[in-house]
């Protein structure tokens, strides 16, 4: 139930269903693959060292106390139960899910960078990823939740921007194809 983009609930979906494509996870379907973590050589990469105990991401966490945007209240024990910690706590639809979410992912994309791309990890561009694609689906999501559609006395469709007086009629109209 979760308002987020639908790339975002697949991508918790295979977290939760251990379909992630992290080490451990590809060493389960192909023993000759390494569970090493690539990014620090721990001897096993699943999604609680992905997103949680990585000595790189760990920073990440510790940062969020002098980054205003995250807050500091989601308690960073293990993976899943902090996924459950927010579910539990009636804030799955709330900025903080959201702003969870959209962290978890900016650093998956940050270690697959590194894999496929050789580009280091850096801890502020995983915060600007995650506060850029977060804001950027806040204003659309907010953009969408405050226009409302009207239909005026002649049948055109009018979207009315609450910040308008005048609606934007567009005229819309069908004929039926030759044939």
């Amino acid at each position: 139930k979760l308002d987020i983009a639908p790339k975002l609930k697949f991508f918790l979906w295979q977290i939760l269903n251990q379909g992630l494509q992290v080490r451990a996870n590809l060493h389960y379907k192909c023993a000759e693959i390494s569970e090493n973590c690539p990014t620090c050589g721990t001897p096993k990469e699943d999604e609680d060292h992905l997103f949680i105990n990585c000595p790189l991401i760990t920073n990440f966490w510790f940062q969020r106390k002098t980054i205003v945007w995250l807050e500091e209240r989601i308690p960073i024990v293990d993976f899943i139960h902090t996924l459950n910690y927010i579910k539990r706590t009636k804030e799955a639809t709330s900025p903080l899910m959201t702003k969870f979410i959209f962290s978890i992912w900016s650093i998956w994309k940050s270690r697959n960078n590194f894999i496929f791309s050789q580009k280091d990890i850096n801890i502020n561009d995983i915060f600007e990823r995650a506060r850029f694609a977060y804001l950027e689906w806040k204003n659309r999501h907010d953009l969408t939740q405050n226009i409302t559609h009207n239909t005026t006395q002649e049948g055109r469709s009018a979207c009315i921007h609450p910040h308008s007086h005048q609606p934007n009629i567009i005229q819309v109209s069908w004929e039926k194809p030759i044939g």
